[in-house]
């Protein structure tokens, strides 16, 4: 074990020596999946064409829309194809009144930027995720938006049960942003594309996944057309270029190199999960993804002991609907995990007395 311990803090090391000064620390704050981007996109770039290059935004849009359509199983016309969900999300905030929008909490990321002060909570303090939120939040406001798999808690809300509430209350939109949904074992079992409920809008993107930030594309499904290009269809310029569909195309029909990053995924995931353990604090149970939520009041403390020993990650709070705090990591590679181990050493040692909250 020594041995292997010392083999991966050198390939550690190796790799970070390669890569340029940002490398120095570990960032387990973010979701791009590090295993990617496919060996297919890297060569469909070194591949592309005149034609590539000169392809017209419209035609770009309509080719991701195919693309999605093929792996989503839906018809390209209940698509609309753009940067992802922020791009959808920051022209949803302005389109609607944000007087008539719940975001349940807790809740992180640039929905909280595109709707100030609308998170929603049935009672003071409610720190995890439930379709009973959601159903409660449909009842009082028009337009209800959440994230499935839900962050930063990391758990995934069970599809029937968010169909059903939809469906309950068909006077207003439940919008759900899907970005995470690829990192999951199964993700055809969460997803609510193709659901038979015209008050959802799902919002997909798969650039975290494939790591292809660069090139950031998606799209947002809706089976009510109207209301999919009422809300997301006007737009001052159409923001895709042949570059960014020629690298979403590549990644999505790589479904063996998906299946086999969710399966290094997945080891990483329960890496973590006992890693985590002697820390303290209370470890939200059940999540399926490369990631995991751990309440404690010292959130703060614990995020600058981590960074003070190159580990990166996710300082958790009020703002997020989290009391009084937590920490949101993402699995570390296998190679990272001798490094990642001993800054969890060096926080026990720091703390050795850690609460739980929430």
């Amino acid at each position: 074990m020594a041995n292997e311990e010392a083999r991966n803090l050198a390939e550690h090391r190796l790799r970070r020596s390669e890569g340029d000064a940002l490398a120095e620390t570990i960032d387990l704050a973010t979701g791009l999946n590090r295993y990617g981007p496919p060996q297919a996109v890297l060569d469909a770039l070194r591949s592309l064409s005149a034609a590539d290059v000169a392809l017209r935004p419209s035609r770009a849009a309509e080719r991701l829309e195919a693309a999605y359509a093929r792996v989503l199983d839906v018809d390209p016309t209940e698509l609309i194809a753009g940067r992802g969900p922020s791009e959808f999300l920051w022209g949803l905030g302005r389109m609607v009144p944000h007087h008539s929008v719940a975001v349940p909490l807790p809740a992180w990321g640039e929905v909280l930027e595109v709707f100030p002060g609308r998170g929603f909570s049935r009672f003071p303090g409610e720190q995890m995720p439930s379709v009973e939120q959601v159903d409660e939040a449909l009842e009082c406001f028009e337009l209800v938006v959440i994230s499935n798999p839900q962050m930063p808690s990391g758990l995934t809300l069970d599809r029937g049960g968010l169909l059903e509430t939809a469906r309950r209350h068909p006077a207003s939109t439940l919008v759900v942003d899907e970005s995470a949904i690829e990192f999951l074992p199964d993700p055809g079992s969460a997803t609510l594309v193709g659901a038979d409920a015209d008050n959802v809008i799902v919002l997909r993107a798969s650039v975290e996944f494939y790591g292809t930030a660069a090139a950031r594309t998606g799209v947002a499904w809706s089976r009510d057309r109207h209301a999919l290009r009422s809300l997301f269809g006007h737009r001052e310029a159409l923001p895709l270029s042949g570059l960014d569909v020629v690298v979403a195309e590549a990644a999505l029909a790589g479904t063996a190199w998906a299946d086999d990053a969710r399966r290094r995924l997945a080891a990483d995931a329960a890496w973590l999960d006992q890693a985590l353990r002697p820390l303290g604090g209370r470890l939200v149970e059940g999540g399926r993804l490369p990631y995991r939520c751990i309440f404690t009041d010292d959130a703060a403390e614990w995020a600058a002991t981590l960074a003070s020993a190159g580990i990166i990650v996710r300082d958790l709070g009020p703002g997020h609907g989290v009391h009084p705090g937590a920490i949101g990591i993402f699995a570390p590679l296998e190679t990272e995990r001798f490094a990642v181990a001993s800054a969890f050493d060096a926080l026990h040692a720091t703390h050795p007395v850690l609460s739980e909250a929430g």
